[in-house]
């Protein structure tokens, strides 16, 4: 990913780059795709439909917040792997989010944005990390 200024008179304006997106730039990049991804079929699928309805960015969840240890957490690494190949097969960048510290070095190495949900921006340790 690559973050830098635009100026305009009067103005600055951040792009920040995500693949061949510039959002900041382009005109309404989408970013679209499963809160959790569950199998290779539901995201290739998705991946599918994301790219023929233009979406800009595949989005898909590696890792699920949930308040029971009972309910479904996501499959973490193994959606990651299958998030990057289903973006590659249709053009598209990816981005998955991080809940915790050992997320954020597993998902920068494989996709090319990461996301903090809201209720993560007082982890400042994530934040640290992700940085």
């Amino acid at each position: 990913m690559e973050r830098k200024a635009h100026h305009s008179p009067g103005k600055a304006r951040t792009v920040v780059t995500v693949g061949s997106v510039r959002i900041g730039h382009d005109p309404f990049p989408v970013i679209a795709g499963p809160c959790a991804i569950e199998s290779e079929d539901q995201i290739q699928a998705v991946a599918e439909a994301a790219a023929d309805s233009g979406v800009s960015i595949l989005r898909g969840g590696a890792w699920k917040s949930t308040s029971s240890p009972y309910d479904f957490h996501g499959l973490g690494e193994a959606a990651v792997e299958m998030l990057v190949e289903a973006g590659r097969r249709h053009g598209l960048p990816t981005v998955t989010q991080v809940l915790e510290t050992s997320h954020v070095e597993t998902a920068a190495e494989r996709v090319d944005m990461l996301e903090i949900a809201s209720g993560n921006m007082q982890d400042f340790e994530l934040l640290r990390q992700a940085g």
